[in-house]
């Protein structure tokens, strides 16, 4: 009989949710202190990511109701247009260099699907997924059904086994029914689902994402990890990661200063 090996490709990990169990939400606007907390000229601040950690490099000069991530090409033209003294004029539709943040409403509904994965178990071991998604003008975010709990299966190897362990969860399926809430999936905006473990996109979500912009989605999206607190932005592929306490900021257009 042959001897087996078995390992566990991640660790269980306890985690306990920066927001959680407070009175206000980090999502709640400006945390109630306006005056320091937003953009001071009221423009559409630009974000990127610089030696780790967000920062704030520019803006859009407009003054909306908007937050962006933005990467690459469209980093140095910001950074280029930030020094010249002028705002960014140039293209911000959501790409992979170019990723919208929920604001308001939306984002508290980012944060409810995150305290209900949270609370819905002790461990990411009996934890399920949530998420939900967001049309263009939505004011209040559309919530998904929370997903199966974990489950595990081994692969067998030439000298050793290895547990795999996944969760799932059926995108837009809300009260039973999939309902996107359009025709037409290039009306969405966001897609994100909570990971009870890391925010690491499984190749189920890959294939969804696959599936969704085939279907017409033309925006990115993100997934929340509670173990590792992290913020992953994909579609086809993984290209950008950040901390939850980032992504919070940026849903309350604070100014993040290197």
């Amino acid at each position: 009989m042959k001897n087996r090996l078995l390992f566990f490709l991640s660790t269980t990990m306890y985690s306990i949710s920066i927001f959680a169990y407070q009175g206000l939400s980090p999502y709640n606007y400006c945390n109630e202190n306006p005056v320091v907390m937003v953009d001071p000229d009221g423009e559409a601040p630009i974000y990127a990511k610089k030696r780790g950690h967000v920062v704030t490099i520019g803006d859009d000069g407009k003054d909306v109701d908007r937050s962006y991530l933005v990467r690459r090409s469209v980093k140095r033209d910001v950074m280029k247009a930030t020094k010249e003294n002028r705002p960014y004029d140039g293209d911000l539709q959501q790409s992979k260099n170019v990723m919208y943040i929920p604001m308001n409403k939306i984002a508290d509904g980012v944060a409810e699907t995150e305290r209900l994965t949270l609370e819905n178990g002790t461990s990411s071991d009996d934890r399920v997924e949530f998420g939900g998604h967001a049309l263009k003008g939505d004011v209040e975010p559309r919530i998904w059904d929370p997903g199966q709990r974990m489950a595990f299966n081994i692969v067998e190897g030439q000298d050793q086994d290895k547990i795999q362990y996944s969760w799932s969860i059926t995108p837009f399926k809300i009260n039973g029914k999939i309902n996107v809430g359009s025709r037409y999936e290039s009306d969405i905006e966001y897609i994100w689902h909570i990971h009870p473990g890391y925010a690491v996109p499984s190749i189920s979500d890959y294939k969804m994402a696959r599936g969704r912009r085939n279907n017409g989605y033309k925006g990115n999206f993100f997934i929340v990890g509670l173990t590792d607190q992290n913020v992953v932005f994909y579609n086809e592929k993984k290209f950008i990661k950040i901390s939850l306490s980032d992504f919070i900021r940026m849903t309350k257009q604070e100014i993040i200063e290197e």
